[in-house]
């Protein structure tokens, strides 16, 4: 379902994302300076977009876990130190609109959806993976146990 919204004063464009992509939408008030403060703007609001979808990615994916290391995993695939990185690497300001006579600029800034997905799963599935060797290794250490108690 795509939403549409109509923004008095707004551009058309604005608050109108294709079904191919993710965008964050923003405006700042004020002269030229406020082109490059409504573009961070638009950098941090896709960050929190992204942020977001992620913690929704580990909450269907992991949320009946209840071993405490394996929740610490999770957590900290919540907060991804490359997050910045991806979303400046792969951010579009597809539209940048300033109107001198009401000193307002708005921004449309992307993301192709197949990238951030492509981006998610690689890093889903290295959670995933490190789970997985986590449950190995406790298994093997209950082995290890195991074998110790019956040899002593």
């Amino acid at each position: 379902m795509t939403l549409e919204y109509d923004i008095e004063d707004a551009p058309y464009w604005y608050y109108r994302e294709g079904s191919d992509e993710m965008c964050s939408f923003t405006y700042k008030e004020g002269g030229l300076e406020s082109v490059e403060i409504a573009k961070e703007n638009a950098n941090t609001l896709m960050n929190k977009r992204i942020k977001t979808l992620t913690t929704k990615v580990a909450y269907e994916n992991f949320s009946k876990i209840n071993n405490p290391k394996e929740k610490l995993l999770v957590e900290s695939f919540k907060n991804d130190p490359e997050l910045n990185v991806f979303v400046d690497s792969y951010l579009v300001y597809e539209k940048v609109k300033h109107e001198d006579d009401a000193a307002i600029t708005f921004v449309k800034a992307c993301i192709d959806k197949e990238r951030i997905m492509a981006y998610e799963s690689k890093r889903l599935k290295s959670l995933q993976k490190t789970i997985m060797l986590h449950r190995s290794d406790e298994a093997l250490d209950e082995l290890d146990k195991e074998f110790q108690g019956e040899n002593n």
